[in-house]
């Protein structure tokens, strides 16, 4: 499921699902499958890229995957590729325009994406952030509430993290593999540093919302325990980079707002 984003796509639904319940907007499960459909293609289209430009075996798990099977998971990507089309004209239309809009600056960032290097992991953290959010979003009316802004914030700065934080663990190997991102441009160093920086924003945003907002405490200590998920990985460096077990609870963390679902 790690290997093929599957987790990655069902991450993407619970989070829409989370913001949808904790602002109390209605979302259709038509819209969710597409959301998850939508997250795979892209996750499998990046990973299949990447594998097809190496003219070597790729140094990660799941790059070495997509390289051994690429004839049938593109196979795959096509078919699921067609089905969402199909699902898409199904979907409310207002979040049909949002999501048209959204895919095509998707396209651009494939297009451009090998060139981006130092800002790819903040463009990427957007684009998958702007992709959970759509759905919620999409339902409200009027003016967002500064606390949701906040709680927004919060999930982007965690995504990042999420990202970055792979990034120092995949510096060799994107060496190996002539990858580009923050840490190779900057350096395992620099990287560190921000990501305490980024631990130390979301905590602090998680500390006005419950002291001084007093905001849906219960989603708050979701998105805390996102967060603290993800710094648990980065103080334990040399247990998670092996078998790169940093990528298993990585992306697990986006399925935590299922407890908020399901019990709150």
């Amino acid at each position: 499921m790690n290997i093929l984003s599957i987790d990655v796509a069902l991450g993407a639904a619970i989070g829409a699902t989370f913001f949808a319940k904790l602002h109390k907007v209605v979302i259709f499960p038509i819209e969710l499958v597409v959301l998850m459909l939508t997250v795979w293609i892209v996750y499998t289209t990046d990973h299949l890229m990447d594998a097809y430009l190496l003219n070597r075996t790729a140094s990660t798990k799941r790059h070495q995957f997509h390289q051994s099977n690429f004839k049938k998971i593109l196979g795959w990507l096509m078919v699921v590729a067609i089905v969402n089309i199909i699902l898409v004209c199904y979907i409310r239309r207002h979040l049909l325009l949002t999501g048209e809009i959204l895919a095509v600056v998707i396209c651009i960032y494939f297009i451009v994406q090998r060139k981006l290097k130092i800002v790819k992991e903040t463009l990427s953290a957007i684009l998958y952030t702007s992709g959970v959010l759509l759905l919620p979003l999409s339902s409200l009316k009027g003016l967002v509430p500064s606390e949701m802004i906040i709680t927004f914030l919060q999930f982007g700065l965690i995504v990042l993290t999420n990202l970055l934080l792979f990034a120092w663990f995949d510096e060799q190997a994107d060496r190996n593999d002539d990858h580009s991102s923050f840490t190779i441009s900057f350096g395992s160093f620099t990287t560190r540093n921000v990501l305490i920086a980024l631990f130390m924003m979301s905590a602090s945003l998680s500390i006005i919302q419950l002291l001084w907002l007093s905001f849906a405490p219960g989603a708050i200590i979701i998105l805390t325990l996102m967060n603290g998920a993800l710094f648990f990985i980065f103080v334990n460096r040399s247990y998670f980079e092996k078998n790169e077990r940093y990528r298993l609870l990585g992306d697990g963390i986006f399925l935590i707002p299922a407890l908020y679902i399901l019990f709150s």
